[in-house]
């Protein structure tokens, strides 16, 4: 069983960063075990789902500067939905 990546903290600089996702997530119960999924990935971070917007955002709040956002992406995507960063 592959485990994915996790992040790291970089102890020396507290930055919060919030990274801001478009999905095609579009029910309550998907946005709960990809949460919990994503939990696993990234501990400690504030993850949330706004389904009411157009664009089904998910966003991930941390404090991992720098951090690579693929395997959060990775993961949502083998949970069969469609991820791409908000720009």
């Amino acid at each position: 069983m592959h485990t994915p990546a996790t992040y790291q903290p970089d102890n020396e600089n507290k930055d919060t960063v919030v990274e801001v996702f478009k999905t095609n997530v579009n029910s309550k119960s998907a946005t709960q075990s990809i949460i919990h999924q994503l939990e696993e990935i990234v501990p400690g971070a504030k993850i949330n789902f706004d389904l009411e917007d157009c664009d089904k955002i998910l966003r991930v709040e941390t404090s991992y500067p720098g951090a690579d956002v693929g395997p959060l992406m990775e993961c949502v995507k083998k949970m069969n939905f469609k991820i791409e960063i908000l720009l």
